[in-house]
């Protein structure tokens, strides 16, 4: 068992909740950034804000897969209207879930990099509406060394995206969001080597 989601576990157990929405928005679905020497803890997603413009998250349930998965957003405006860029980092190895490495392992390292950003207006009043437009690029490399073999692929994907919070009371929020694929391209490339005796 891996110590980091444990010691994450008992941590917010230990703390009382504290998410008033007026004083501090969420952070998902919007530009806004968690203030300085702020943590967030929950279930899916532990963040830190290092500045009052910057915070850095991660996701947790890749973690449990071996996986790296880091995320930082950097907020440019404050105020009513705010912009934000947020840039991402997940590096996974299928493999790293094999107990006892074989000749049938094969090292598939998995790369993806999401770049997005963010716009959000909140006027006086209980609602917030957010836009994004983001872009990701995935690359997957595998070879087998027994077979001489290898294969190569790589996925960009571009979407934009809106999201609508309202404030019922300090600490409880309904968020409505939608998502549209707008671009996507999938390129893949293998090869074998054999040789006659």
């Amino acid at each position: 068992m891996r110590p980091l989601p444990v010691a994450i576990c008992l941590l917010a157990l230990a703390l009382p909740a504290q998410a008033w929405h007026d004083q501090d928005p969420v952070t998902d679905y919007s530009a806004a950034t968690l203030h300085a020497d702020e943590f967030r803890i929950g279930l899916f997603k532990v963040g830190y804000g290092f500045t009052d413009w910057l915070q850095v998250e991660t996701y947790t349930a890749p973690w449990l897969l071996g996986a790296l998965a880091l995320n930082a957003k950097a907020a440019m405006t404050e105020g009513d209207f705010e912009l934000a860029l947020e840039l991402g980092l997940l590096r996974w190895n299928p493999a790293s879930l094999v107990q006892e490495e074989d000749e049938s392992t094969v090292d598939t390292p998995v790369v993806a990099i999401p770049l997005t950003g963010w716009a959000t207006w909140q006027p006086e009043g209980d609602f917030r509406l957010s836009v994004f437009a983001g872009y990701t690029a995935t690359s997957l490399e595998a070879e087998v060394d027994e077979a001489d073999a290898s294969a190569a692929g790589a996925v960009s994907t571009g979407r934009v995206g809106a999201s609508f919070e309202y404030r019922f009371g300090r600490v409880f929020a309904a968020v409505l969001e939608g998502h549209l694929m707008l671009y996507e391209s999938i390129r893949a490339d293998a090869e074998t080597t054999r040789e006659v005796d």
